[in-house]
Protein backbone atom coordinates (compact mmCIF):
# COMPACT_ATOMS: atom_id res chain seq x y z
CA UNK A 1 0.00 0.00 0.00
CA UNK A 2 2.76 2.40 0.85
CA UNK A 3 5.06 1.55 -1.75
CA UNK A 4 1.85 2.27 -4.31
CA UNK A 5 1.47 5.88 -2.91
CA UNK A 6 5.06 6.52 -2.97
CA UNK A 7 4.98 5.38 -6.72
CA UNK A 8 1.96 8.03 -7.52
CA UNK A 9 3.82 10.82 -5.65
CA UNK A 10 6.97 9.99 -8.18
CA UNK A 11 5.10 9.91 -11.44
CA UNK A 12 3.26 13.31 -10.33
CA UNK A 13 6.65 14.63 -9.70
CA UNK A 14 7.91 13.76 -12.43
CA UNK A 15 4.77 14.92 -14.89
CA UNK A 16 5.01 18.27 -12.79
CA UNK A 17 8.61 19.23 -13.95
CA UNK A 18 8.41 19.50 -17.86
CA UNK A 19 5.41 21.55 -17.30
CA UNK A 20 7.57 23.66 -14.96
CA UNK A 21 10.11 23.75 -17.25
CA UNK A 22 7.97 24.70 -20.57
CA UNK A 23 6.59 27.18 -18.35
CA UNK A 24 10.37 29.08 -17.52
CA UNK A 25 10.90 28.90 -21.34
CA UNK A 26 7.59 30.57 -22.08
CA UNK A 27 8.44 33.52 -19.21
CA UNK A 28 11.86 34.02 -21.01
CA UNK A 29 10.91 34.15 -24.38
CA UNK A 30 8.08 36.65 -22.97
CA UNK A 31 10.08 38.95 -21.42
CA UNK A 32 13.39 39.40 -22.40
CA UNK A 33 16.36 40.16 -19.96
CA UNK A 34 17.24 43.92 -19.19
CA UNK A 35 20.43 45.05 -19.16
CA UNK A 36 22.45 46.06 -15.85
CA UNK A 37 22.86 49.90 -14.99
CA UNK A 38 26.79 50.98 -14.84
CA UNK A 39 27.87 51.41 -11.18
CA UNK A 40 28.33 55.05 -10.42
CA UNK A 41 31.82 55.62 -9.67
CA UNK A 42 32.71 57.77 -6.96
CA UNK A 43 34.67 61.28 -7.79
CA UNK A 44 38.10 62.43 -5.69
CA UNK A 45 35.99 65.72 -4.06
CA UNK A 46 33.53 63.37 -2.32
CA UNK A 47 36.28 61.05 -0.66
CA UNK A 48 37.81 63.83 0.39
CA UNK A 49 34.77 65.39 2.10
CA UNK A 50 34.37 62.02 3.65
CA UNK A 51 37.57 61.52 5.21
CA UNK A 52 37.35 64.97 6.37
CA UNK A 53 34.07 64.52 8.06
CA UNK A 54 35.72 60.86 9.33
CA UNK A 55 38.72 63.00 10.57
CA UNK A 56 36.18 65.80 12.02
CA UNK A 57 34.40 63.25 14.07
CA UNK A 58 37.13 61.17 15.21
CA UNK A 59 38.98 64.75 16.70
CA UNK A 60 35.42 65.10 18.26
CA UNK A 61 35.31 61.82 19.73
CA UNK A 62 39.07 62.14 20.85
CA UNK A 63 38.41 65.91 23.05
CA UNK A 64 35.02 64.85 23.96
CA UNK A 65 37.04 60.93 25.49
CA UNK A 66 39.57 63.63 26.39
CA UNK A 67 42.29 61.06 25.31
CA UNK A 68 45.79 62.01 26.69
CA UNK A 69 44.29 65.10 28.00
CA UNK A 70 43.39 66.59 24.68
CA UNK A 71 40.63 68.40 25.75
CA UNK A 72 43.26 70.40 28.58
CA UNK A 73 45.45 71.43 25.57
CA UNK A 74 42.54 72.70 23.60
CA UNK A 75 41.36 75.01 26.44
CA UNK A 76 44.62 76.21 27.48
CA UNK A 77 45.58 76.72 23.31
CA UNK A 78 42.15 78.58 23.01
CA UNK A 79 42.81 80.58 25.88
CA UNK A 80 45.93 81.70 24.71
CA UNK A 81 45.37 82.55 21.49
CA UNK A 82 41.88 84.84 22.47
CA UNK A 83 45.01 86.48 25.10
CA UNK A 84 47.38 86.89 22.21
CA UNK A 85 44.07 88.29 20.14
CA UNK A 86 43.02 90.48 22.75
CA UNK A 87 46.83 91.86 23.73
CA UNK A 88 47.17 92.79 19.92
CA UNK A 89 43.99 94.88 20.14
CA UNK A 90 44.88 96.46 22.92
CA UNK A 91 48.52 97.33 21.17
CA UNK A 92 46.62 98.43 18.50
CA UNK A 93 44.14 100.86 19.96
CA UNK A 94 47.09 101.80 22.22
CA UNK A 95 48.64 102.85 18.56
CA UNK A 96 46.09 104.28 17.20
CA UNK A 97 45.40 106.59 19.57
CA UNK A 98 49.20 107.94 19.84
CA UNK A 99 48.96 107.94 15.95
CA UNK A 100 45.14 110.00 16.55
CA UNK A 101 47.03 112.36 18.60
CA UNK A 102 50.29 112.81 16.78
CA UNK A 103 47.73 113.77 13.82
CA UNK A 104 46.00 116.14 15.78
CA UNK A 105 49.07 118.04 16.91
CA UNK A 106 50.17 118.50 13.19
CA UNK A 107 46.90 119.53 12.00
CA UNK A 108 47.33 122.47 14.99
CA UNK A 109 50.61 123.09 14.04
CA UNK A 110 49.21 123.51 9.91
CA UNK A 111 46.36 125.14 11.21
CA UNK A 112 48.70 127.78 12.95
CA UNK A 113 51.15 127.60 10.24
CA UNK A 114 48.17 128.78 7.91
CA UNK A 115 47.41 131.39 10.13
CA UNK A 116 50.78 133.40 10.68
CA UNK A 117 50.66 133.18 6.61
CA UNK A 118 47.21 134.61 6.43
CA UNK A 119 48.78 137.44 8.67
CA UNK A 120 51.74 137.84 6.70
CA UNK A 121 49.89 138.10 3.44
CA UNK A 122 48.02 140.75 5.08
CA UNK A 123 50.40 142.58 6.17
CA UNK A 124 52.15 142.31 2.77
CA UNK A 125 48.37 143.68 1.12
CA UNK A 126 48.93 146.71 3.55
CA UNK A 127 52.41 147.14 2.48
CA UNK A 128 51.45 146.83 -1.08
CA UNK A 129 48.40 149.72 -0.82
CA UNK A 130 50.63 152.20 1.21
CA UNK A 131 53.28 151.81 -1.57
CA UNK A 132 50.79 152.21 -4.14
CA UNK A 133 49.52 155.24 -2.27
CA UNK A 134 53.27 156.76 -2.19
CA UNK A 135 53.88 156.08 -5.58
CA UNK A 136 50.54 157.76 -6.85
CA UNK A 137 51.09 160.87 -4.35
CA UNK A 138 54.72 160.69 -5.69
CA UNK A 139 53.32 160.51 -9.34
CA UNK A 140 51.06 163.64 -8.56
CA UNK A 141 54.16 165.72 -7.09
CA UNK A 142 56.38 165.16 -10.27
CA UNK A 143 53.81 166.07 -12.34
CA UNK A 144 52.59 168.95 -10.09
CA UNK A 145 56.69 170.03 -10.49
CA UNK A 146 56.73 169.20 -14.31
CA UNK A 147 53.63 171.89 -14.87
CA UNK A 148 55.65 174.37 -12.17
CA UNK A 149 58.88 173.55 -14.13
CA UNK A 150 56.75 174.15 -17.49
CA UNK A 151 54.90 177.33 -16.13
CA UNK A 152 58.66 179.11 -15.41
CA UNK A 153 59.84 178.33 -18.06
CA UNK A 154 57.28 179.74 -20.45
CA UNK A 155 56.95 182.62 -17.87
CA UNK A 156 60.88 182.48 -17.82
CA UNK A 157 60.03 182.70 -21.88
CA UNK A 158 57.66 185.37 -22.15
CA UNK A 159 59.98 187.74 -19.62
CA UNK A 160 62.70 186.70 -22.32
CA UNK A 161 60.00 187.79 -25.35
CA UNK A 162 59.36 191.12 -23.11
CA UNK A 163 62.41 192.08 -22.88
CA UNK A 164 63.35 191.35 -25.96
CA UNK A 165 60.67 193.14 -27.44
CA UNK A 166 60.87 196.59 -25.41
CA UNK A 167 64.29 196.77 -26.42
CA UNK A 168 62.36 197.09 -29.88
CA UNK A 169 60.00 200.10 -28.58
CA UNK A 170 63.20 201.37 -26.81
CA UNK A 171 64.45 202.16 -30.21
CA UNK A 172 61.81 203.11 -32.24
CA UNK A 173 60.57 206.75 -32.16
CA UNK A 174 58.40 207.31 -29.38
CA UNK A 175 55.40 208.65 -31.37
CA UNK A 176 55.88 205.61 -33.57
CA UNK A 177 56.22 203.50 -30.49
CA UNK A 178 53.08 205.09 -28.92
CA UNK A 179 51.16 203.81 -31.56
CA UNK A 180 52.47 200.60 -31.80
CA UNK A 181 51.62 199.68 -27.92
CA UNK A 182 48.29 201.52 -28.34
CA UNK A 183 47.36 199.20 -30.56
CA UNK A 184 47.99 195.65 -28.19
CA UNK A 185 44.40 196.07 -26.67
CA UNK A 186 45.34 195.30 -23.64
CA UNK A 187 46.12 197.51 -20.73
CA UNK A 188 48.01 195.02 -19.04
CA UNK A 189 49.66 193.96 -21.73
CA UNK A 190 51.10 197.66 -22.69
CA UNK A 191 51.96 198.18 -18.67
CA UNK A 192 53.98 195.20 -18.86
CA UNK A 193 55.95 196.27 -22.08
CA UNK A 194 55.99 199.75 -20.75
CA UNK A 195 57.99 198.51 -17.51
CA UNK A 196 60.71 196.98 -19.67
CA UNK A 197 61.28 200.05 -20.98
CA UNK A 198 63.53 202.55 -19.68
CA UNK A 199 61.41 205.28 -17.35
CA UNK A 200 62.49 208.41 -19.58
CA UNK A 201 61.22 206.84 -22.80
CA UNK A 202 58.35 204.79 -21.12
CA UNK A 203 57.36 208.41 -20.19
CA UNK A 204 58.12 209.79 -24.06
CA UNK A 205 55.61 206.93 -25.64
CA UNK A 206 53.35 207.50 -22.73
CA UNK A 207 52.75 211.20 -22.98
CA UNK A 208 52.13 210.76 -27.04
CA UNK A 209 49.35 208.25 -26.73
CA UNK A 210 45.73 209.20 -26.56
CA UNK A 211 45.13 211.11 -23.10
CA UNK A 212 41.87 208.58 -21.90
CA UNK A 213 44.30 205.75 -22.89
CA UNK A 214 47.59 207.22 -21.21
CA UNK A 215 45.30 207.87 -18.08
CA UNK A 216 44.60 204.58 -17.72
CA UNK A 217 47.95 203.12 -18.18
CA UNK A 218 49.38 205.46 -15.92
CA UNK A 219 46.84 204.38 -13.23
CA UNK A 220 48.05 200.72 -13.45
CA UNK A 221 51.70 201.68 -13.52
CA UNK A 222 51.39 203.10 -10.18
CA UNK A 223 49.51 199.91 -8.37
Amino acid sequence: MQAEKLRTQQNTNAAAKPAAAIRQAQAGKAAPPQPQKPRKKISAGAVLAIFLLVVIIAAGVLVYLNVGGLRQMLVTYLQTGLAAEGETEAITAAELEQKQKELDARAAELDAQAERLRKKSKELNDKEKELNALETQLALREEAVANAEASVQQAQAAQDDLEATAKIFAAMDSKVAATAISGLGSVDDMVALLLKIPSDKAADIVSNMEAKLATKVLSEMMR
